[in-house]
């Protein structure tokens, strides 16, 4: 097995190492060659962190050296390298060779703590293609090697992989457990390469579990890491994986965001494989947050760039094969040469022996032609096999060619059709934001006439019944009958109330269309002509009034607004009063840039399910109360007038209700 791997090499490598010689961007200043290969090791993986597709070459060198000089462990060094470098370019399964090739080269030669960390690494990679059998027999013994040894730094790596598999399988109690001790000892060694994807694999289980908020900041956590060790390749893998955390939790906006910085640090490594999974994404995003001509621009490029990968890797594979057909006749021909210079020194040794041994000399030569022929024979067969399987692998090229045309045309047709219907589309808005349109302004109109016409009846209301109150007073005076009376006096507090109603229909005319003034407010004042022009309710109903202002709270506001509210308020207070000793209080309070004036009764409350609806036109909430339900739909009014807010700030049937009104300074 030692053999197989320490021999293999990619078919281009030799051309690479060769050019390489001659521009290396640095000297090879050691004395060996073991530290020579060691120096383009650690090169090729400093630099596959940033552009992996350059690194390529300095591994390869690496790698040649070392079989020239016989330096085994070096070889498996430029295998790591070499895998390391086709992971970050998108190339698994070759990645996975070079893996098995490294990982069998130290354990030959006994190094447990490396073949431990491979191990680790390709579990990893079966994990990302879902194959969670193969990783988790991979992962068996290894955490026992690293313990045994004392490698801490290789305990923390496949921790955080194995971690990384138990969430897989389901088992988040152990995953946890496992990846928090990843992370804790990557901060004991302060290795900031092994914090950073203990944080990325930690956000993948948060965001998992559906966790989006604790994800984010591991994520976060892991990109402040990476910026700090200069590793583009784990950004972009840490934008991605945020990205896509960011979109489970509908948060398109904020995963475009990142998505492009993951584009932008894509096209600076030239991660071509990257680009294209990022552009799915965004089009995916683009789509949720209903930005069309962006989602479709997104695919386009998604579908150009996989196209061209696609085609560039057919070209590779198609060159590949060449150069395997042309070593393989450049082999033939050398055998062929090989075999006659045999026979020549065959037919030299021939005419010697035959001069000397004769007859035996003629057998043996017969024989070395019968060999000769027959190796000749062998080779033109195998030469003859690797032509019809260049002509296969030529016409399987040909009709992926062919499928790739097909499909374009597909695409093709299926833009026009989405250039079609976002035509409709936008031709079908605009129509219907004009009916919108149209609607609003003749909804604007109705209201503004229904507001007149409220107005205009309130006010010509206002004087027959004022009449009607001064004749039943002066029925009350001139009649004799008791009985006479006491319907006088029930049509004298009918039209009080119908007065009462008739302005508050007023008030919401006025204060829909109020235009406030300043003055200076005197809140203990105004809160006592409130509760003044109220006396003769609350001397009839029993209720207690208490204020807790102080005579010199004054404030630049407009009274008659706030005077109309507070005078609902008290009324609404009475009106869902309790029987036993009811109380209202007035409290005045001031919150940062805020002026708040409190109305707390110990009435019967307000139910739950009408709370919601008690700042409607019109809505009581008993029928037994009296009223018109206007009371606090005019109070509101009148707040907002004054670009203040009234609100409900509980209510219950033990400890009553409480309004507050909160105005600017």
């Amino acid at each position: 097995m030692l053999v197989l791997a320490f021999g293999f090499m990619p078919i281009h490598a030799q051309n690479l190492v060769d050019s390489l010689r001659k521009q290396l961007p640095f000297e090879l200043k050691y004395s060996t060659p073991k530290e020579n290969v060691d120096l383009l090791n650690k090169f090729a993986f400093e630099l596959a962190l940033r552009r992996p597709s350059n690194s390529e070459k300095y591994a390869l060198h690496a790698l040649q050296t070392a079989k020239e000089n016989n330096y085994i462990e070096g070889a498996a060094d430029s295998y790591h390298a070499l895998g390391s470098i086709y992971l970050m370019l998108g190339d698994a399964s070759q990645a996975l060779e070079l893996y098995q090739l490294s990982e069998s080269i130290y354990d030959s030669i006994g190094n447990e703590n490396q073949s431990a960390r491979l191990r680790g690494g390709m579990a990893d990679i079966y994990i990302s293609v879902g194959d969670l059998k193969t990783a988790e027999l991979l992962l068996t013994d290894i955490l026992e090697v690293s313990q045994i040894n004392d490698d801490y730094l290789t305990e923390s790596i496949n921790l955080r992989i194995k971690g990384s598999l138990l969430g897989k399988l389901g088992k988040n109690k152990e995953a946890l457990k496992m990846l928090e001790k990843s992370l804790m000892l990557s901060e004991l060694l302060k290795d900031s390469t092994g914090m950073s994807y203990a944080h990325i694999k930690l956000g993948e289980f948060y965001s998992d579990l559906n966790d989006y908020k604790v994800a984010k900041k591991h994520f976060i956590q892991a990109g402040i890491f990476l910026d700090i060790i200069n590793n583009k390749i784990a950004s972009i893998e840490n934008l991605i994986s945020l990205g896509k955390s960011l979109m489970k939790s509908g948060k398109y906006e904020s995963a475009i965001l990142h998505l492009k910085e993951g584009l932008r640090l894509s096209s600076l490594t030239q991660s071509k494989i990257k680009q294209v999974d990022i552009y799915k994404l965004l089009s995916e995003s683009y789509k949720k947050s209903e930005n069309i001509p962006d989602a479709f621009d997104s695919f386009q490029k998604h579908v150009a760039l996989k196209d061209s990968i696609f085609n560039a890797n057919n070209a590779r594979e198609l060159v590949k094969l060449r150069v395997e057909y042309n070593a393989e006749q450049k082999d033939s021909e050398m055998e062929q040469l090989k075999s006659n210079e045999e026979i020549q020194t065959l037919k030299i040794w021939f005419l010697i022996a035959f001069m000397t041994v004769g007859v035996v000399s003629f057998f043996f030569w017969r024989r070395q032609k019968h060999k000769a022929e027959k190796q000749l024979r062998d080779q033109y067969s195998k030469i003859e096999r690797q032509t019809q399987l260049l002509k296969l692998r030529h016409e399987q090229i040909e009709e992926v060619n062919k499928q790739l045309t097909k499909a374009e045309k597909v695409i093709r047709s299926q833009n026009n059709e989405l250039v079609s219907a976002n035509s409709d589309l936008e031709e079908k808005v605009k129509q219907r934001t004009t009916e919108l349109r149209n609607a609003v302004e003749d909804l604007t109109l109705t209201n503004s006439e229904l507001d007149m016409l409220i107005y205009r009846t309130s006010h010509d209301l206002k004087s027959p019944l004022a009449s009607l109150k001064g004749l039943s007073n002066l029925g009350i005076k001139e009649s004799g009958n008791k009985i006479t009376r006491l319907y006088f006096g029930k049509v004298k507090a009918t039209a009080e109330s119908m007065l009462q109603q008739l302005l508050k229909l007023s008030n919401i005319y006025t204060f829909k269309h109020y235009e406030k003034s300043s003055e200076n407010v005197i809140l203990v004042e105004l809160v006592k002509k409130v509760v003044d022009n109220h006396q003769a309710i609350i001397k009839n109903c029993g209720v207690e009034t208490s204020l807790q202002i102080s005579s010199s709270t004054t404030f630049i506001s407009d009274s008659h607004p706030l005077k109309v509210a507070l005078g609902c308020l008290l009324e609404n207070a009475i009106a869902f009063r309790r029987l036993n000793k009811p109380k209202v209080e007035f409290i005045y309070m001031e919150v940062e840039n805020e002026i708040k004036i409190s109305i707390k009764d110990n009435g019967i409350g307000i139910p739950d399910q009408y709370q919601a609806e008690i700042f409607d036109m019109f809505f009581r909430g008993s029928a037994h109360t009296g009223g018109g339900g206007l009371g606090l739909y005019v109070s509101s009014l009148a707040i907002e007038a004054l670009d203040g807010k009234l609100e409900l700030v509980s209510s219950d049937s033990e400890d009553g209700t409480e309004f507050c009104i909160s105005l600017p300074k």
